[in-house]
């Protein structure tokens, strides 16, 4: 659990320190760009916890692409749903999981503020679980 907690912490800290540099960037062809392939993904299969749900689809690329979903409803202000989105493509960008060609939207389902280690650790299992199931 203490080595879990290190891992959320460093993440937090790689969020900061990613603001200010450019190699730590989400490029364009990471992303999904279109509405159109939100709405195919969200047709598609998915897995959940309390705070987070994400559904994939495989692609015909090489590397993975991450489309998020923060509403307006369950964060008010605008900061709060930046934060969460900023620490969703930092662990995205860490994570093995954009190898697996996999086209993701990662769906805000509940938070806390501020994102706390907690949130951190269940996104990071969804993203091991999603790894292992499509291995």
């Amino acid at each position: 659990m203490v080595v879990a907690q290190l891992y959320a912490h460093a993440v937090l800290k790689a969020v900061q320190d990613s603001l200010y540099k450019l190699s730590n960037s989400f490029p364009a062809d990471q992303r999904i760009p279109t509405s159109k392939g939100y709405a195919h993904c969200l047709k598609s299969s998915s897995i959940s916890n309390s705070y987070y749900k994400i559904f994939f689809l495989p692609n015909r690329e090489l590397s993975s692409r991450l489309g998020i979903i923060a509403s307006k409803r369950l964060m008010r202000r605008a900061i709060d749903r930046n934060t969460n989105k900023r620490v969703i493509r930092e662990l995205f960008r860490k994570h093995n999981i954009k190898l697996k060609g996999l086209d993701l939207v990662v769906m805000v389902r509940r938070t806390e503020k501020p994102v706390l280690t907690q949130q951190l650790l269940e996104l990071t299992n969804l993203f091991d679980k999603l790894e292992a199931r499509c291995a």
